[in-house]
């Protein structure tokens, strides 16, 4: 079976990208009783990969608020996918999706950090206050672009590109 967009043979992941698929040979890992591990893995896979999704949303729906004057969502929104992060974090341990969770996590509290720095702004210039939030919104709402592009892609995000030697 081969997914729709790729040629017969080929993984998925950013672990197994272009590499050919291990033919079935008896006494290999994919043989018997470790058929059902690996199904068990790619459910866990898609299982992260969806709350991956729904976080993304999440974020995605408060940088628009954020970015858009008048949209200004509820913060509960955010806190509501931080916590869905920092809950399923400990399950993409040890995969290419720990660097999405990393990566939603982070920006969360960055943003949080320089609202916060730049709220007495607001108190003594407004414009200079709503224009630094503004900028701030636009570095959040690229973060969550970038991430989720990644994520759909299915490689990690906000590493180093390694290359073979």
């Amino acid at each position: 079976m081969s997914l729709p967009g790729r040629p017969k043979g080929e993984f998925r992941g950013a672990a197994h990208e272009g590499m050919p698929a291990t033919p079935h040979l008896p006494g290999h890992p994919r043989d018997g009783a470790h058929t059902a591990d690996a199904v068990e893995d790619a459910v866990d896979m898609r299982a992260l990969r969806t709350v991956g999704h729904v976080s993304y949303l999440l974020h995605a729906v408060v940088a628009v608020g954020a970015v858009l004057p008048g949209l200004e969502v509820s913060v509960l929104l955010l806190v509501a996918a931080l916590l869905l992060d920092a809950i399923k974090r400990e399950s993409a341990a040890g995969t290419w999706q720990a660097s999405h969770f990393r990566w939603r996590i982070r920006t969360v509290l960055w943003a949080a950090g320089l609202y916060t720095v730049t709220a007495p702004l607001f108190l003594l210039f407004y414009f200079p206050g709503k224009l630094a939030w503004f900028l701030v919104s636009v570095w959040f709402a690229y973060r969550i672009i970038r991430g989720w592009m990644n994520l759909e892609a299915g490689r990690a995000v906000g590493l180093p590109a390694t290359t073979a030697p």
